[in-house]
């Protein structure tokens, strides 16, 4: 498909960490975007249907994207990881609708609590959970990518749940949980399960953080859009 888009990236603000002198990219009052020569303050832009964006950890700093390896165990899936690489367009991620529902207009406003599905921009595969497979590292639910935009599934349902009980609408300053729709647990990552040649030998993901859903919240199932290109 293609798409005419006006891209646009967050300028990343160095924000330090409570617990360490480590800092990540992600500041908590907000982003701005450049286009061209000039910035605009997008803390109040209105994420809409149809804009792909990037996902970036609020705890770790770290990016939401999809790996050309499958999984060894569990699904037999391609994996997901939470990596360090910034502006990346294997971090492309499509707001679409929930399986099973119209295709949405593009542009609507995305509504704190819906059902949603995230496409992979590069591979239109889904981010995808099961209750039956179990992550490598931390043995929590694992999280994989699965689908196409013929082959729908409700396990590649998530809930964006908005912090700020107050927001109607996801905009650029929305810090948010993405609940499994169908078992209830979050996306989650940290800096503990990490690959390494000890776990992965020779293998490319090496470095990057392992992503799982978790049944319990906590701060690392904190995420925030840190770019995103308007549909």
């Amino acid at each position: 498909m293609v798409r005419i888009a006006v891209q646009v990236f967050f300028l990343l603000k160095i924000a330090h960490l409570k617990e360490s002198a480590r800092t990540h990219p992600f500041n908590q009052n907000g982003v701005s975007s450049e286009i061209g020569k000039k910035t605009y303050y997008v803390d109040d832009f209105v994420i809409g249907c149809g804009s792909s964006i990037y996902l970036g950890n609020v705890e770790t700093g770290f990016f939401l994207q999809p790996q050309r390896i499958i999984y060894g165990s569990g699904s037999g899936q391609p994996a997901v990881t939470a990596t360090s690489e910034t502006n990346s367009p294997d971090s492309l991620w499509t707001i679409k609708e929930a399986a099973g529902e119209q295709p949405c207009k593009t542009g609507r406003k995305i509504v704190c609590g819906e059902r949603i599905r995230l496409e992979h921009i590069t591979t239109g595969k889904n981010l995808h959970s099961e209750k039956v497979f179990i992550s490598p590292l931390s043995h929590n639910q694992e999280v994989s990518l699965f689908g196409t935009e013929e082959v729908e599934d409700a396990d590649d349902d998530w809930v964006i749940e908005c912090v700020d009980e107050s927001q109607d609408f996801v905009r650029g300053n929305t810090t948010f949980g993405l609940r499994h729709a169908e078992s209830d647990k979050y996306l989650h990552t940290d800096r503990v399960h990490l690959y390494t040649n000890r776990n992965c030998r020779d293998c490319q993901i090496a470095g990057q953080q392992e992503v799982a859903a978790v049944k319990k919240w906590n701060s690392f199932c904190k995420w925030r859009i840190v770019g995103v290109t308007l549909m």
